[in-house]
């Protein structure tokens, strides 16, 4: 099923469940490539229903979305969403977390890939600051799609801690529970400071805190994570990793 799906607000109409909760946030959907591993707020996106899934109609049915129809060129990159829980002007990060919820059910019910929830620390405008946590409530909110970590920013963690919280992730929603890691602090540094202390942060190498996590899906005392290894993502970088 291919679904062409036009967030700008100017040639859609009201009643359209995403442009619904555009209008609720005022602001543009990020959509992740995944082929790519790459992100855009371009306000048309295609998206591919997963060829072979039960839960969709036969390849080549078109499908409606809300009162718009639109033939489209199938689509070989399977798109996802990469959402930071943004907290509109009048609004609090309890009412942001619940259009997230939202969000990815719609995305879930119109066939996309995975849905990525970052990581920020004392960023006014974002609610996204424990991706674990949105993940699990993502992955019991929604059925099919993959929910992942866009992504855990490893420095601001022990490597154990973040095993044992995925492979506890991977055991309730097995199959569906994504890691993606990353080495940027995720806030302004008084913030960042009082989520790691700069010596903690600083005291392993990045490459060696990343084989530390592996190595604790493998074997070691993070009992949930031991043999449940979810599909990891790096985020990327502009400079080489030490």
């Amino acid at each position: 099923m291919e679904v062409r799906v036009d967030l700008d607000r100017r040639r859609r109409p009201a009643d359209d469940p995403v442009e619904a909760l555009a209008e609720q946030r005022r602001l543009p959907h990020q959509v992740h490539s995944h082929g790519a591993d790459a992100t855009s707020s371009r306000t048309s996106v295609r998206v591919r229903h997963p060829v072979g899934r039960r839960d969709g109609p036969p390849r080549g049915r078109r499908a409606r979305v809300g009162t718009s129809r639109r033939e489209t060129v199938p689509s070989p990159v399977p798109l996802s969403v990469l959402d930071t829980s943004p907290i509109v002007a009048g609004s609090t990060a309890a009412e942001a977390l619940r259009l997230t919820l939202d969000l990815a059910r719609l995305a879930d019910d119109l066939g996309y890939h995975r849905y990525w929830a970052p990581e920020h620390h004392g960023m006014r405008g974002v609610a996204c600051a424990a991706p674990a946590v949105v993940v699990g409530r993502v992955a019991a909110a929604t059925t099919r799609i993959r929910v992942g970590s866009g992504g855990v920013l490893l420095p601001n963690h022990a490597p154990l801690v973040v095993a044992e919280q995925f492979g506890t992730l991977g055991i309730f929603r097995p199959g569906r529970i994504d890691l993606g890691a990353g080495r940027a602090p995720g806030g302004r540094r008084p913030v960042v400071d009082l989520v790691r202390s700069e010596e903690a942060r600083t005291a392993v190498p990045f490459r060696e805190q990343l084989a530390r996590l592996l190595d604790h899906f493998r074997s070691g005392p993070a009992v949930p994570a031991v043999g449940l290894r979810p599909e990891m993502w790096l985020l990327g970088s502009s400079r080489p990793a030490t």
